[in-house]
């Protein structure tokens, strides 16, 4: 094959292109997102709001083991959790947790630096605490 050839089959293919990709608008329908804003159901694992710099400002979670530190690992049921950021000038920081398991619930709250200083919660025995640091 020749570099006439090859050249001739080159701008063939690149013309076939061209054309498709001109004929695709006309021959597909448009592809338009919901303009209502409302949704009859949503499914995931996770959810994330984010501020206006794309920081997490509130996470709503379920997975089978706490994330939140203080909890036990050996959880190994179900936990659902709302976590609440605060912005710092560090970074981002959480400032609440509710959480939820087959034990009943608890609240953390947590300093500017992000450690936990308060809980309040029931154990796997139905008993209720609150517990406070420094």
């Amino acid at each position: 094959m020749n570099y006439k050839q090859k050249l001739g089959y080159t701008t063939l293919g690149a013309a076939i292109m061209l054309i498709g990709m001109w004929l695709s608008p006309l021959i597909s329908p448009p592809v338009t997102a919901q303009h209502n804003g409302v949704f009859d159901k949503i499914q995931c694992t996770s959810l994330t709001v984010v501020d206006n710099m794309g920081k997490p400002a509130v996470e709503l979670r379920s997975s089978r083991k706490s994330s939140v530190p203080s909890l036990p690992t050996v959880l190994m049921g179900p936990v659902n959790q709302v976590v609440i950021y605060k912005r710092q000038p560090f970074g981002i920081v959480r400032a609440v947790s509710l959480s939820s398991d087959e034990n009943g619930g608890r609240v953390d709250v947590y300093d500017d630096l992000g450690k936990n200083r308060a809980v309040m919660g029931v154990n796997k025995y139905g008993d209720g605490a609150v517990s406070t640091w420094d």
